[in-house]
């Protein structure tokens, strides 16, 4: 079956795609935890490239899977789980072998974003206490406090003088 084969080098293709995509998140938080900014952005580039491509599979797979049904004379909006008994038991293995395997890589690459992503909170948070910290050294204690009264009126004196 043409639609079989295709379907299974298509979900091969996205099991790589997440494999590459799981190694540049544990690049990404090396570069979180270590400040490398310059590979950060290389990272970073290369992450949505490969998200696109991943986007791209999905739709591929997805035409598969109808052309699988298709030829399965079933539906063309099936679920995988509903193919699955049309297969021989073989076919049928593999397919779900590589269909949860995938599932886990994707749950895998997701759980690992979101420990990026709160490291990613985690250091815009310092630079922020860094440039808060840097302001009041800069600029004395409590740079947006009000202006004391006295400042006040040595300033309208001051005014005073240099109109007088």
């Amino acid at each position: 079956m043409q639609a079989l084969e295709q379907l299974e080098r298509l979900l091969d293709a996205q099991r790589d795609g997440l494999s590459r995509l799981l190694d540049l998140c544990m690049r990404e938080r090396e570069c979180l935890l270590t400040a490398g900014i310059a590979e950060l952005d290389t990272v970073t580039r290369e992450q949505a490239e490969l998200l696109a491509r991943q986007a791209w599979l999905s739709t591929q797979t997805f035409t598969a899977l109808e052309d699988l049904a298709c030829s399965l004379e079933m539906p063309a909006h099936s679920a995988l789980s509903d193919l699955l008994p049309r297969l021989d038991a073989e076919a049928g293995s593999r397919l779900q072998r590589r269909a949860r395997l995938l599932t886990e890589l994707a749950d895998t690459v997701q759980r690992e974003g979101r420990v990026n992503w709160h490291l990613a909170q985690q250091a815009l948070r310092y630079v922020d206490f860094t440039l808060k910290v840097i302001g009041q050294a800069k600029d004395g204690p409590h740079p947006y406090a009000p202006a004391s009264p006295s400042a006040h009126r040595n300033g309208a004196r001051l005014l005073m003088n240099s109109c007088a």
